[in-house]
């Protein structure tokens, strides 16, 4: 796996949100953060984003920042239609991409005061769920199971089939 090693302080950044505010790793320090790498047209990327998504329905105390790769107008679209409630960022220049190790996508981090608590590569149900069990006590939130093992769809593909 080509993460960040856990128990170390996350790379620290500034960045532009699609909707124009300024977000840093500073601020985002305060509470749990998950931090998703991935490009709008990413399968795995998706259905990773469409739990994310729940997981801030079921944490809203946690920050959920979705950075993505490739062209300005695709990664418009698909924030633009999806991910509303999420922070999201265009990396244009892959800088945050290269700090952060995301040489693949989807690859998602657990933060908690800064440090990485959890990193994987892909969609990996137990690593979800171990996401949003960490991300339930940070915030004292009641702790539920973000994929259950029956699940194989994610949001935005169920949406896509008019299923949601």
């Amino acid at each position: 796996m080509n993460t960040l090693p856990l128990g170390t302080p996350a790379p620290a950044f500034t960045a532009t949100t699609l909707s124009g505010e300024t977000l840093s790793s500073t601020g985002l320090e305060a509470g749990p953060v998950a931090i998703c790498f991935s490009l709008p047209d990413v399968y795995a990327g998706r259905l990773v984003v469409g739990y994310l998504r729940r997981l801030k329905e079921q944490a809203p105390q946690a920050a959920v920042v979705v950075i993505l790769q490739g062209d300005e107008a695709a990664v418009r679209r698909y924030a633009e239609g999806y991910l509303a409630n999420l922070l999201v960022v265009h990396d244009a220049d892959l800088a945050l991409s290269r700090a952060y190790r995301a040489t693949h996508v989807p690859t998602i981090y657990y933060l908690e005061e800064g440090t990485i608590k959890l990193a994987f590569t892909g969609f990996v149900k137990s690593a979800l769920n171990k996401l949003a069990e960490l991300a339930a006590a940070a915030t004292g939130a009641k702790a539920k199971e973000l994929i259950a093992p029956s699940d194989n769809k994610g949001e935005y593909e169920l949406a896509e089939r008019g299923l949601a």
